[in-house]
């Protein structure tokens, strides 16, 4: 005879029947106190909440609450001027570019560098060309990888770097982040003094890393152009500081786009 079937008892019933109780995070809680109208020690709350901030990998800043909540924690009594000197710039690009890849990470950078402006400024100008590009077409994303197989030849860069035996053992992969990206422009952000990056000296570090950083965007969009013959993409170099003229011709030598806001 089969087991009869138990009816459930009024207890488990009960507890069936509870509501589910809605889980608030710690950053949050903080956040809360923070704006909270009689809120005392503000500044120092707002210094926990951002050491919290920077130690939570995993904050869900795709919950609009909690995002805006942190925001206008940190925003408050002008704490944190790069903050609050670029809230047009940081709204804007939550309104436009909340569900686009590569988004989040950047505002997150943003946020955790708030007391380091130097460190900020890079991701605050990349949302400004983000912003300004918006209108011309849609961004398809911010600050993504690209790569490609090489399958015959190596890169320059990378010919340079090794040995022949060892260059005719690889197919080389190339890969670079592209700041900004849309149907026909891949963008690469700069907001920095190129002054202190002189041509005529020669084995800078920062120099090299940057001319390798230009070549190998520039050689991934024409790959990209290779076999995407109807939809082709224009590598930009854009620039919130001047450019000097010995970069310009840089540029020009190796065929590299450019523009300079200042």
């Amino acid at each position: 005879m089969p087991a009869r079937l138990k009816t459930p008892t009024k207890f488990a019933i009960n507890i069936l029947l509870l509501p589910t109780i809605s889980y608030t995070c710690p950053l949050q809680t903080l956040a809360k106190g923070i704006l909270a109208q009689h809120c005392s020690q503000v500044v120092e709350k707002q210094q926990q909440l951002l050491a919290q901030l920077k130690e939570t990998h995993d904050a869900d800043l795709n919950n609009a609450l909690l995002r805006d909540t942190l925001i206008d924690a940190l925003e408050k009594n002008d704490t944190f001027p790069v903050l609050t000197n670029n809230k047009q710039t940081v709204d804007t690009a939550i309104r436009l570019f909340s569900n686009t890849p590569g988004f989040l990470p950047i505002l997150r950078h943003i946020l955790v560098t708030v007391d380091a402006p130097n460190d900020a400024k890079g991701s605050l100008y990349l949302l400004e060309r983000a912003i300004d590009f918006a209108p011309h077409g849609e961004i398809q994303a911010l600050s993504t990888e690209k790569q490609v197989l090489l399958p015959i030849e190596m890169t320059k860069i990378e010919q340079a770097k090794k040995s022949p035996p060892e260059a005719e053992q690889e197919n080389p992969l190339i890969r670079g982040v592209v700041d900004i990206v849309t149907a026909r422009v891949w963008v690469k952000c700069k907001n920095i003094n190129w002054n202190k990056l002189p041509l005529h000296v020669k084995n800078l570090a920062r120099v090299t890393e940057l001319k390798e950083q230009f070549l190998t965007l520039q050689q991934l969009a024409d790959e990209y152009n290779a076999t995407h013959t109807e939809d082709d993409v224009t590598f930009v170099v854009s620039s919130k500081t001047a450019i000097p003229a010995s970069w310009k011709a840089w540029f020009d030598d190796h065929i590299i786009a450019y523009w300079q806001q200042n």
